[in-house]
């Protein structure tokens, strides 16, 4: 059987959907507190709707301060990647692996070398793969 990763050791059974603004900040700030229980380097994972608020967390919550150790043991992740983590015990524990990158990317190139329908025009420009394999990713 497979052993679970780092975040998925990380993860506890605290949630919080906050809206965005400069209460949400604070309050985050509050909540990574509470849950390291006093200790500063507890791992506490924050999970971010999308890219840019992950790095907007991390900055703004850096700023802010921390009364409980900054921000170490604090790992900013997209909804997708926890999901991942989470299940990429399973998989490994059914002999399955998850989908890498790589693979995704092979996968799109191939896809792209029938030259068939919309893409056909932009098929080998080297960021049409690119950016197939990150639409993918956001909506997988």
């Amino acid at each position: 059987m497979a052993q679970p990763g780092p975040m998925l050791r990380a993860v506890s059974g605290h949630v919080e959907i906050l809206a965005y603004g400069d209460a949400t900040f604070a309050a985050l700030g509050e909540v990574v507190d509470s849950c390291r229980a006093g200790d500063p380097l507890a791992p506490v994972v924050v999970v971010a709707p999308n890219a840019s608020a992950r790095s907007q967390l991390g900055a703004r919550l850096a700023r802010r301060g921390s009364a409980v150790g900054g921000l170490a043991g604090v790992r900013f992740v997209l909804a997708a990647e926890l999901v991942r983590a989470l299940g990429e015990e399973s998989l490994l524990a059914q002999g399955r692996r998850p989908l890498t990158r790589v693979a995704l990317l092979v996968a799109v190139r191939a896809t792209l070398a029938s030259r068939v329908g919309l893409l056909a025009q932009v098929a080998d420009h080297r960021s049409t793969a690119e950016e197939l394999a990150d639409r993918y990713e956001e909506l997988r």
